[in-house]
């Protein structure tokens, strides 16, 4: 059984990893979210929500630190946005832990669907920091967002995550199995 405080640990490098795949090595995002699962495996919705709001807050803070420069006179609005920026990232994940628990591969579809879902909506939607953005200077990788836009793009580095995450599972397992 895994401490509350590893799993915030674990939590907050899911978002330091995505920082640095926005920033500097766009190939840290097909492991970015394998400690983020991993802390959220078999936990409740609710503890799944506070530490997905970890990576969220994490992540949302250095990808839009210069929105608090903005001299705008809705800087209110602006960080109740982001406020709620970071409450999404802790509802995504907390049914994205759904399932984890559930169904192995359904928290691809899940983070897709949400993903896609919040890019169309016009009032609310910001779609600004889609993790398939990550990856753009991988032009042979992102060729196929022409079939499946970036949708697609996301669904196939989520599912590159909780592949990773299970092939690490399982050799968990079996040398646990080993050692009895």
């Amino acid at each position: 059984m895994q401490s509350a405080k590893l799993n915030y640990i674990l939590a907050g490098s899911t978002g330091i990893l995505l920082l640095i795949a926005f920033y500097f090595i766009p190939f840290f995002v097909f492991f970015a979210f394998v400690p983020l699962i991993f802390a959220c495996n078999k936990k409740s919705i609710k503890e799944s929500f506070v530490i997905g709001f970890i990576p969220g807050f994490i992540f949302g803070a250095g990808l839009l630190f210069w929105v608090v420069n903005l001299n705008a006179p809705y800087r209110l609005w602006l960080y109740l946005g982001l406020f709620l920026l970071y409450v999404y990232f802790g509802i995504i994940f907390s049914m994205f832990s759904m399932g984890v628990r559930f169904f192995p591969f359904l928290a691809p579809f899940i983070w897709t669907s949400i993903e896609f879902l919040r890019s169309l909506t016009p009032d609310v939607g910001f779609p600004w920091g889609s993790i398939p953005y990550s990856i753009t200077s991988y032009t042979p990788l992102i060729q196929f967002a022409h079939i499946t836009g970036i949708p697609g793009i996301s669904f196939f580095i989520m599912i590159i995550n909780t592949l990773i995450f299970y092939s690490i599972k399982r050799t968990r397992e079996q040398e646990n199995k080993r050692t009895r």
